[in-house]
């Protein structure tokens, strides 16, 4: 009889351990991480009883720089068999992120970096190293705690410690790479920089250029390898910043965003995030925060110049008139009456007039046109000019 009661607790174990292996991350989130989570303050501990199979507890904690955070979980009054898996999440996805754990396995001692930790009887004690971004102002993080197995409950305690990672944002002007972004549609990388990141407290990364002309810059990403060459977790973000150090938006496709999140990507990877950018000096910032110890990582920068906005505009009633923008691929005029288009023309290249058909200005009113020059290649459009109302009578 206890033959057969071990064996249906060991079925029903394995069934269990089955189940959560195929089951995805998001079914672990119970009611999210953000529904009535309990609030944990750095430096300090918090206990309290988990009574059921499946249930689920959520805490959140507040990070406001950059900062190595270690989180300790003990568990005790369980029975043989118990166990508990403890996940930590970023307030932007249902995601996982990464902790170190240094364990010991046949006398060998090994750095892991998972997306949960498991707490059992025979275990009770465990503690993850995470290092966490904080990119915007008081960025929260939220612990979910899950009873996978438990026979008659336990008692947990969470305790958090937090030592903040020097900021090198301080060095913003100083410790930048100045790089030239290279001319479209050249796929040569005008600099290319290779990043064996060793120690994540020290995994953040400037470069700088300066434009003196308004323009597109395509910023592009590759991660070739990993050094676990498994999926590149942690807080990882590239973002390009003022000189003030605002984050400015980009475009990834049709996406308006104002990062690439590296999270969660497996080698080889690359990401693009463009830029339309007035004159100025642009920081770009690669925070690799919990990526596994060993990245190899590269950075491309591509230009696109806008073209010249058309200056000497001239409208009489049989011809409208420009000086030449150097580099167009042509130009595009439009013909108003009030606030009406009447007439669009594509130009030439080397055109610098357009001859007005006599019954598009026949009527009186007041006539004006823009002309914008058209871009190709290492150049897109000009702003439209416009030119100086012609008034028939």
């Amino acid at each position: 009889m206890k033959k057969k009661i071990i064996k249906k607790m060991l079925l029903l174990s394995l069934s269990i351990v089955v189940a959560l292996a195929f089951m995805p991350m998001t079914a672990f989130a119970g009611g999210g991480p953000k529904a009535n989570p309990t609030p944990l303050t750095m430096g300090t501990s918090s206990s309290f009883t988990i009574s059921d199979d499946q249930e689920d507890n959520w805490f959140k904690f507040k990070v406001s720089a950059a900062s190595k955070v270690t989180m300790a979980i003990d568990l005790k009054n369980t029975t043989d068999g118990d166990f508990i898996g403890v996940f930590l999440f970023d307030d932007d996805a249902d995601t996982s992120v990464n902790g170190h754990f240094n364990n010991t396995a046949d006398g060998i001692q090994i750095d892991e970096s998972l997306g949960d930790m498991e707490v059992s009887h025979d275990n009770p004690s465990r503690t993850a190293t995470y290092y966490l971004n904080a990119y915007k102002a008081d960025k929260y993080y939220y612990i979910n705690v899950k009873a996978y197995y438990l026979d008659n409950g336990g008692d947990v305690t969470i305790t958090l410690k937090s030592d903040k990672i020097p900021d090198t944002g301080a060095l913003l002007k100083s410790s930048a790479t100045t790089v030239i972004p290279a001319l479209y549609p050249s796929k040569k990388t005008v600099q290319q920089s290779s990043l064996y990141m060793k120690n994540p407290d020290l995994a953040q990364y400037w470069y700088q250029f300066t434009l003196n002309t308004p323009s597109k810059i395509t910023v592009t990403y590759s991660l070739a390898r990993t050094k676990h060459f498994d999926s590149n977790k942690g807080s990882n973000f590239l973002f390009l910043k003022d000189k003030g150090g605002k984050i400015i938006d980009g475009k990834i496709g049709n996406r308006v965003s104002g990062e690439i999140n590296l999270t969660e990507h497996t080698p080889p990877y690359t990401q693009s995030i463009t830029y339309t950018l007035p004159r100025g000096t642009y920081y770009t910032h690669l925070n690799l925060a919990n990526s596994d110890h060993g990245v190899l990582h590269s950075l491309a920068f591509t230009q696109q110049k806008q073209l010249a906005k058309p200056t000497g505009l001239k409208l009489t009633a049989k011809k409208a008139s420009w000086k030449n923008v150097a580099n167009n691929s042509g130009y595009t005029l439009k013909i108003y009456k009030g606030s009406k288009v009447v007439k669009t023309v594509p130009i030439a290249k080397g055109k610098t007039s357009y001859k007005i058909p006599k019954k598009l200005t026949k009527k009186a009113g007041k006539y004006k046109f823009t002309i914008v020059a058209k871009g190709k290649g290492s150049y897109y459009n000009s702003q439209a000019a416009t030119s100086k109302v012609f008034k028939k009578k």
